[in-house]
C-alpha cells in the first residue's frame, strides 16, 4: 500500500450500510467501501449500466431440524510436524448432496491466550443454517517465545486435516471458507491471501472464502494506533517491526492483497478501540486497489466483541457472503 493511501485513510467517513454492486460478469459484489470509493464505484456501474444499490443483509431463517453433532479433540498435523487439536460441529439430518460446506472457525485472544473451547460454540451458530464448523486450535505466543509463523501452518494443516477427512464427516472440499475473530481473523485472512508453500494437490489448503472479524491487518500500525494490541504482535512475532520489517510484511494481510484472493468479508465495530477499524479500512482500500470481490461491514455501536447472535445484522451478513462464495 502506497504512502498516500496509508496518509488518507483516517480522513475518509465511513457509510453505514453495504454497498451492492454488479460487475459485468453480474457477480454481486459488496464494496461497502469508504465514501470518495463508494462514489467511483456508482460513477463506475451508471457509466457501465450495471446496477449498484445499498442494501443491508436480508434476514435468514435457520434450518428446521435443530441441533448438531460435536467431535472434540480431534487430532490434526500442523505443518510443522506438530500434532494439534481441533473440534467438529455438523449439522442435524442428512448431508447435501455434495457434502456440507465448511467453516473453519480460528479463535483470537492476541496470538497468545483464548481456544477453540471458547470460539467454537460461538460459530457453531452457523450449523443451524447447514454448515459444518471446524474449529482448531494452534501454536500461542507466549513472552520471549513467539508464535509466527507456526501459527499460519498450523490452521493451514487445519484445512488439509478436512479434505483428508472429508468422507467421514461429509466435507464438501470444494466449499471451505475461514473465519476468525480478531487474531483469528488475522490468521484467515493469511489463510486466504498468502501461498500455500507445500504442493499437495490431495490435501490443499486452499481455502473459498474468507470472514474477518475485527482481525488486525497491519502489524506495523497496530502498535501505534493500539498500544495493548501492537504489545500482543510483538509478542507473537517476536522482535519490533524495525526489526524484522520482512517477517511483519509476511504477517500482515495488507500487504498480501492481490487479484486471485478468495472473496473476502471484512467486519468491525466502529467502537472498537482494541484493534480499530482503521486496520479493517486500511485493508479494503488494499483490496479495492488490486482484488474487487469482497465486502466491508461496519456496525455502529459495537466494540471489539462481535456477537454472532441469530438475527443480528452481522450474522445476516456473514450468511449472505458464505451463500454467494461457497458454491
Amino acid at each position: 500500500m502506497s504512502r498516500q493511501q496509508r496518509q488518507s485513510r483516517s480522513n475518509i467517513p465511513r457509510i453505514e450500510f453495504m454497498e451492492e454492486r454488479k460487475l459485468p460478469s453480474g457477480m454481486a459484489v459488496g464494496t461497502r467501501l469508504v465514501d470518495h470509493l463508494v462514489t467511483a464505484t456508482l460513477t463506475h456501474a451508471q457509466n457501465t449500466g450495471h446496477s449498484s444499490k445499498t442494501v443491508a443483509p436480508a434476514a435468514v431463517h435457520p434450518l428446521a431440524q435443530k441441533g448438531s453433532q460435536t467431535y472434540r479433540n480431534l487430532t490434526y498435523a500442523s505443518d510443522t510436524g506438530a500434532a494439534q487439536k481441533l473440534d467438529v460441529y455438523l449439522p442435524a439430518g442428512q448431508a447435501p448432496v455434495g457434502g456440507w460446506p465448511v467453516v473453519m472457525a480460528i479463535h483470537g485472544g492476541g496470538w497468545r491466550r483464548f481456544s477453540k473451547e471458547q470460539y467454537g460454540p460461538k460459530a457453531a451458530v452457523l450449523t443451524q443454517f447447514g454448515y459444518a464448523v471446524v474449529a482448531p486450535s494452534y501454536t500461542l505466543s507466549n513472552p520471549g517465545v513467539s508464535s509466527w509463523s507456526k501459527n499460519l501452518q498450523d490452521v493451514r494443516g487445519a484445512v488439509r486435516w478436512v479434505r483428508i477427512h472429508a468422507d467421514r464427516f461429509s466435507f464438501n472440499t470444494n466449499q471451505i471458507a475461514a473465519m476468525g475473530e480478531s487474531a483469528g481473523g488475522h490468521l484467515a485472512l493469511l489463510l486466504g491471501l498468502s501461498k500455500d508453500p507445500v504442493q499437495n494437490p490431495t490435501a490443499s489448503a486452499a481455502i473459498q472464502a474468507v470472514a474477518s472479524f475485527a482481525g488486525p491487518t497491519d502489524l506495523r500500525d497496530l502498535a501505534t494506533v493500539s498500544p495493548f494490541a501492537g504489545m500482543a504482535a510483538k509478542q507473537m512475532m517476536g522482535s519490533a517491526p524495525d526489526q524484522n520489517p520482512a517477517a511483519y510484511s509476511d504477517a500482515s494481510p495488507v500487504d498480501q492483497a492481490g487479484p486471485n484472493a478468495p472473496p473476502i468479508l471484512l467486519v468491525h465495530g466502529q467502537l472498537d478501540t482494541l484493534v480499530p477499524a482503521s486496520q479493517t479500512t486500511e485493508m479494503a482500500v488494499a483490496l479495492n486497489t488490486k482484488h474487487d470481490r469482497f465486502q466491508l461491514l461496519f456496525l455502529p455501536r459495537v466494540g471489539h466483541g462481535i456477537p454472532l447472535t441469530v438475527g443480528s445484522v452481522q450474522l445476516n451478513g456473514l450468511l449472505a457472503f458464505l451463500k454467494g462464495s461457497l458454491k
